[in-house]
């Protein structure tokens, strides 16, 4: 489930089972979300939710609402490009790299870990968190292909 403090404007957030949505305002009880309309192709307002804590009132309730899943095509999506690497120990790792940015593959290739330090880790789940730490180490807003 998705907490509103996890968000920022221009995250994509998932609405529903197959709708991805850009959040495009955030007030204290108000979340607005923008998706393309599938036949003009236009941004519209896709929905509105009132929010009170982590719950949410009007249009649809907060439950409708979900993280997407990080995966190696989202990152693929983002510009990543996949790469072999030794770390620091002269281990082989697999990850995804943006400029300065890598993304580690866990060894069993179903976790994507940020290397905060070369030896603390950081699980990105979901393509909103991968948003927000490009933001804050970059800052500027991470270009997405969906």
């Amino acid at each position: 489930m998705i907490k509103i403090n996890d968000l920022r404007i221009g995250n994509y957030i998932q609405f529903g089972i197959l709708n991805i949505v850009k959040v495009e305002s955030i007030k204290p009880k108000t979340l607005i979300a923008k998706a393309k309309d599938s036949v003009s192709g236009k941004d519209e307002i896709w929905d509105m939710v009132s929010f009170s804590g982590n719950t949410a009132s009007g249009a649809s309730r907060i439950e409708v609402f979900e993280p997407i899943p990080l995966t190696e095509e989202i990152l693929l999506k983002c510009g990543f490009k996949y790469v072999e690497y030794f770390n620091s120990f002269g281990t082989k790792e697999y990850g995804y790299k943006l400029g300065i940015l890598t993304i580690r593959q866990s060894l069993e290739k179903t976790k994507y870990l940020y290397d905060y330090n070369n030896d603390l880790y950081v699980e990105l789940k979901s393509l909103h968190q991968l948003q927000n730490i490009y933001f804050f180490l970059m800052g500027q807003e991470l270009e997405i292909n969906l």
